[in-house]
């Protein structure tokens, strides 16, 4: 009876071990996996966030020129009236 038990103790722990070693190969295949995930979303998210970027520098720089050209605009005008109080007399704007 003894010798019944232990074999199948020794049977149950080996089960066990098997179960543990195929477990701790189905965790790392699944940690593997999503590490992959993980580099395919951030790879994506770093795509959204340049294209963004992208858009967001070009419309940017399209009010950056609209301003400077409206600034200058009345910079040539302020100018002209400058020149008018300073000279007190009519001046030809450029």
């Amino acid at each position: 009876m003894e010798v019944d038990a232990a074999a199948r103790l020794a049977k149950a722990e080996a089960e066990l071990a098997e179960a543990r070693r195929v477990g701790s190969g189905d965790r790392a295949a699944a940690r593997a996996e999503a590490r992959v995930r993980e580099q395919e979303l951030v790879a994506a998210a770093i795509a959204d966030a340049q294209r963004a970027l992208g858009t967001a520098r070009t419309k940017l720089d399209a009010v950056v020129a609209t301003e400077r050209a409206r600034i200058q605009a009345s910079a040539r005008e302020i100018g002209v009236q400058a020149a008018k109080r300073i000279l007190g007399r009519e001046v030809a704007s450029s």
